[in-house]
């Protein structure tokens, strides 16, 4: 038996809790002030709820991806490919009967920008969050959709071809200036060089 490690939040200790409008089921792994980390389960088309104020990334994990369309505008999203979108916006999700899982990450927009880097872990992250392949803690296989905090992030290893998405927040000491105006931001690793890159295809 694997002993309980509190820096370690795994989606099979968590109980599932109903979408704020009914129509699918989440699980919260993380849930302060400012941020909130959970993995939902998402199956046929649902809308989303509105999160008025929130900033939000979305992240397939599970299943052969989705589509979303945002506002109007429908986009592809594979596993392992964050999408970028606000709390405000209206959401629908398609999975073409298929059950998805997918990790959310959402900020409050008046308290902090959130930054999520894919790749590899990095240290000064609030929370790294296990999307695809080889993920190891102290000999632990972690099972997608496990947050790790602060403390235990420089204990991960992967020794494949493992994914991670790392949180960063910075604290905002006024609410944005514009309530259209998303705060959320997207690197990829660039498997070619130790820089990060944003997709295009995330900012909005």
């Amino acid at each position: 038996m694997i002993p309980a490690d509190p820096e370690v939040i795994r989606p099979a200790d968590v109980a599932p809790t109903p979408w704020a409008n009914g129509l699918g089921v989440t699980r919260v792994l993380l849930d302060c002030d400012e941020l909130r980390i959970s993995v939902a389960e998402i199956e046929g088309e649902q809308p989303f709820s509105t999160l008025p104020g929130w900033d939000r990334v979305l992240i397939p994990i599970q299943g052969a991806g989705l589509a979303l369309t945002i506002d109007g505008i429908r986009r592809a999203a594979p596993i392992g490919e964050p999408v970028v979108f606000r709390g405000d916006d209206i959401v629908r999700a398609e999975t073409a009967g298929e059950r998805i899982r997918v990790v959310n990450a959402m900020a409050r927009r008046d308290a902090a920008r959130m930054t999520v880097r894919v790749g590899m872990p990095v240290p000064d992250a609030v929370a790294v969050v296990v999307l695809t392949g080889a993920v190891v803690l102290d000999g632990e296989d972690l099972a997608p959709g496990t947050v790790v905090l602060p403390a235990a992030v420089g204990r991960i290893r992967m020794p494949g071809a493992g994914l991670v998405a790392s949180i960063l927040l910075t604290l905002v000491t006024q609410e944005p200036s514009g309530p259209s105006q998303a705060l959320a931001a997207v690197e990829c690793a660039d498997s070619g060089s130790d820089g990060w890159n944003m997709p295009a295809s995330t900012s909005r």
